[in-house]
Order: C-alpha cells, then structure tokens, then sequence
C-alpha cells in the first residue's frame, strides 16, 4: 500500500481499471442532459417567492454563463486524467487529503439524499400526477386515491425503497444494458419536456379554465372540505388569499432578485460536468472538444429548455398566479387550506399544471413517462458517479479493505460491491427524508456541499500546468498555455465560489440556520476522520511490513 502520509500526493500511478468503454460522447451527452434534472421544478416554484421581483428566465441565461468557465475546466481536467472518479483525482492530484475529504463529504455522503430526492421526484412528479390524471378524467375515484396514497410519505417511502433497489440491481447488470435503456430515457424525457411547453404555448387560452375545472374535481372525488372559493376557481383563489396575506403579486423588477435565484437554477446546471466520474468509460474521454461537448454543450441544452418552461408558464398561467403558487407552496403566505391543497393535493410543479390543464389522457400519460423516465435516471446516476468515486477511494486504501469497494466483476465490468454498499446506506436517508417532516431543516445543506465540490475542482484546474504537468503534456490540450488554462479556471472558481457565498449569506436558500450549517460542518468533520484512520492504518501497516 502507498503510503498516504505525504498530503502532497497520494498515488501517481494507477492500476488499469476493470472498466469498459461503454458509453459514446453521445451517451455522456444524454446522462448530463438527464443528471441536470430538466424536471427539477424548484427552479420555478423556489426562486419566484424566495426572491420577488426576479427573472427567472433571465436568471436561468446569467447561470448558464457562469457555468461556461466552470465546464471549461472542468473539460482542461476530464482530457488531461480521463478516469474514473473524476473529482476525487482531480483534487486529489491538486490538493492531497483535501480530495478525499471535499468529495467524500460534498459528494459520497451528501449524494445520498439525491437518492432519497429521486425517489420523491419519481413519485411525486411521475407516478401521483398520473394516477391523479387517469382518476379525474375517467371519473374514478379509486385511481385518484391511490395518486394521493403515492404522494404521501409513506407511499413515497415505499416508491423510493423499491426504486433504490430495483436500480441497484438493473446497474449491476453492467453499464452496456443502462447505455441502451438510457436512449430511450432520454427520448421519453424530451418529448414530456416538449409536450409541457407546448400545452403552456398553445393551449393557454383555456389554461385556467381546464385547470379549476380539474381541481373542483379532484377535491370532490377525494371529499376534502375547502373554502367554496377555491373549487370553484382555483388560480383567482389563491392569488386572492396570498394577497390577503401581505404578499405583493407584483413586485418591481430586481436585479439582485433575479442574481438571488441564480443558485437555484445552479442546483440543475452545476450537474453538467457529472459525466467525470466514468470518463474511464466513455469513449473518446482523452478529446478536449469531445468534453466541452458533453460537459458545457448538454448546460446549454438543459438552460435553453428551462427558459422556454418558464417563459411558457408565465404566459399560460401569468406570472401572477406562479408567484402565488410559489408563496403558497413555501408556506411563506397563505391560509392553511391553500397550503394543504398545494402541498398535498395538487403540486404546482410545471409537469403537473400542464398535465391537468391539458384535458387529455394521452397527453398525461407522454408527459407522466417522461418524468418518471428522467428521476429514475436521476437515481441511476447517484449510484454510477458515487460507485466509481468509491472504486477510487478503494484502489488507493482509503477505505477498508473488507468492503472490497473497489473490486470490479470482471464479466459486467462495474463495481457490484459498491453498488450494493451504496444501496444500503441510502435506507437510513431515504426513511428519513420521507418520514420526518423536520428533514429538509437538517439536509438544505445538500446544495451548498455538492456547490463545493464543483468549486474546488474548477479550482484543481488550475493545478493542471504544475501539479499534473505529466499528464497535461502527454493530452491533447497540451498546446494550451498555462496562462489560459489558469486564468479561465480561476474565473470559474470565483464565479462558483460566490455562489457559495450566496448560500451563507442568503437565509432565503436555506443553509443559514444553525441545524443547516451544523450537519454541513459535521459531515465534514466526519470525512475528515474517515481519512485520518485510513491514513493511521496505512502507516501501521507499513511499519509492521518493515
């Protein structure tokens, strides 16, 4: 074993991987697309009511150009070590422990509530809507119960626990069968993307009609006493009751609204460069402008959609009507029987809106496979990216041995132990975050520890021309100048470093309170003495082999 001693550098030379060269620059492509979440919807149901008068597409357009620098170098350092466990090595090589701790606290531990989100995305956003759907437009009332039984936390446990599993089987299959499932995740997800923008653009004169109309049936199908108001005309309903509240539905324009949902929409973006963690598996991974494709070319695509969802939304519904189900939802205004309808019963999420404003069965059940196509990718990611950054940690005796983290199945060529271990550590996230209403206090911090990873590892880039000068000269970007290399890399860490700072400082995004920043810190800390252990044992080891 390598001695781990020296902070410097940990290992210089790795064995050859057992992994194989499953996936083409066309399917990087479509995982980042897909791992970028295109049906997250905070984006347009946090940021409006967080930060009134904000842009939200504007905002979207500022986020994607301060990923440009960030996917840039991140495509410097994907070409120079294209490997598995990308930011590991990345940091690794630049930082010494502090690779292993930024990215086994940002990344392995904090990557397991994605699990726990993924679950909630796939019941929340794909299988409740369409049960939902299916119920009010057949006029079946045991369809609509079993919608809402999906979307309560119990139901979401249980969707999210066979999701977990069923995706932790289906991958240890071996990345080949996941690359010819993931052509057609993809393609169900672009055409609910598309057909949602297209309910918004061009039936949005009988928008809010076909919407209260859905709504009155609902409510009535699940016999929920509300005021007579809100059946009879949903959307005036609850702009009358926020505005009641205190809450201006017409704020003035504001540029630091709008910057303030900049960290939001990052939530999505930031996910662009995910595609790292396997580059030992993707074909091609050594080309500079094959990364930037797949790196910054799947951002852009991702941005240019959330625009048109926004831009859409706002025309079918008005922007009045969205500020108020964002206010509502966040429970920062509202009476408590809006809030129960819209946390509970109908989620203003864009899918859904689009999906009972449309009157169409068949719509429903395109745009419903969508979402469910794209969160259950989403999950298939957690464990594909998290599994290789163990495989690394494993191959260079930072985690114990009997695991045997980072042994690959020689016949399907992924890390089936690795899987499994990550399957059973997510149980305790996934119970957590569907049963304990107190939750999210704790785990806000998710956004702000995955920010960093990305953060440091721009700034790793920066590292390329001294610290990984071998391999920089033996790539193909060794005819960039260190000048360029560095200062574009700098501009990036800058730019995603002030998104952090945004976090810190912006009690609105969540991570200010003292739950928040306490389990932040304690998670790190615990990285920390996972690393210092395996560092102790590996100095023990070596001694008594002297």
């Amino acid at each position: 074993m390598q001695n781990k001693n020296n902070d410097k550098t940990f290992v210089q030379s790795r064995p050859v991987s057992g992994f194989s060269k499953a996936m083409s620059v066309w399917d990087a492509f479509f995982y980042n697309f897909l791992t970028m979440g295109v049906i997250f919807p905070w984006t347009f149901l946090w940021g409006p009511a967080s930060f009134p008068g904000g842009n939200v597409q504007l905002a979207i357009l500022i986020t994607l150009i301060i990923q440009i620098p960030i996917s840039l170098a991140y495509s410097f350092l994907s070409t120079t070590l294209p490997v598995s466990g990308g930011d590991y090595i990345f940091q690794k090589r630049a930082f010494g422990k502090w690779g292993f701790i930024v990215v086994m606290s940002g990344f392995v531990i904090w990557i397991l509530q994605w699990v726990a989100l993924s679950g909630w995305l796939f019941a929340t956003l794909g299988l409740a809507p369409l049960f939902l759907c299916l119920g009010v437009y057949t006029n079946n009332p045991s369809l609509t119960q079993m919608g809402m039984s999906i979307q309560s936390p119990f139901g979401i446990l249980f969707v999210s626990i066979l999701l977990a599993l069923f995706t932790t089987v289906f991958l240890t299959r071996g990345m080949r069968l996941y690359v010819k499932i993931q052509k057609y995740l993809f393609a169900f997800t672009l055409i609910a993307i598309s057909i949602v923008i297209y309910v918004f653009a061009f039936k949005s004169n009988n928008f809010n009609l076909n919407l209260n109309n859905f709504v009155a049936n609902l409510i009535h199908q699940i016999n929920l006493k509300v005021p007579q108001g809100l059946t009879h005309n949903f959307t005036e309903f609850i702009k009358t009751d926020v505005q009641k509240h205190g809450f201006n539905l017409k704020p003035s324009f504001s540029w630091l609204a709008t910057l303030g949902i900049v960290p939001i929409v990052w939530t999505s973006l930031q996910w662009a460069t995910y595609s790292v963690e396997q580059s030992d598996e993707i074909a091609e991974a050594n080309k500079f402008y094959k990364q930037l494709f797949m790196l910054l070319g799947s951002a852009v695509a991702v941005a240019g959609f959330l625009i048109l969802i926004a831009h859409f939304e706002n025309q079918a519904t008005s922007s009045e009507f969205v500020l108020a189900a964002s206010a509502s939802y966040w429970g920062q205004a509202a009476s408590p029987e809006t809030i129960t309808i819209v946390k509970s019963v109908i989620q203003p999420f864009p899918n859904i809106l689009a999906m009972a404003a449309s009157g169409s069965i068949l719509i429903s059940i395109f745009i419903s496979l969508g979402f469910i196509a794209n969160s259950f990718q989403i999950t298939c990611n957690c464990f594909i990216g998290v599994t290789r950054i163990l495989y690394a940690m494993g191959t260079d005796g930072l985690l114990p041995r009997k695991l045997s983290l980072e042994t690959i199945d020689p016949i399907r060529h992924v890390p089936v132990r690795a899987h499994w271990f990550y399957f059973f550590a997510s149980l305790p996230v996934i119970i957590g975050y569907s049963l304990i209403s107190e939750w999210s206090t704790y785990s806000l911090g998710v956004t702000f520890a995955c920010g960093y990873v990305f953060v440091f590892s721009t700034l790793a880039a920066t590292r390329i021309p001294t610290k990984m000068k071998t391999e920089w000269s033996n790539s193909e970007i060794h005819s960039f100048p260190a000048w360029l290399i560095k200062s574009i890399s700098y501009f990036g860490f800058i730019l995603g470093m002030a998104i952090l700072f945004a976090y810190l400082l912006l009690p609105q995004l969540g991570v200010t309170g003292d739950i928040a920043n306490f389990v932040v810190i304690g998670i790190f800390v615990l990285s920390y003495l996972l690393y210092w252990n395996a560092s102790r044992k590996s100095s023990l080891v070596e001694k008594e082999y002297k």
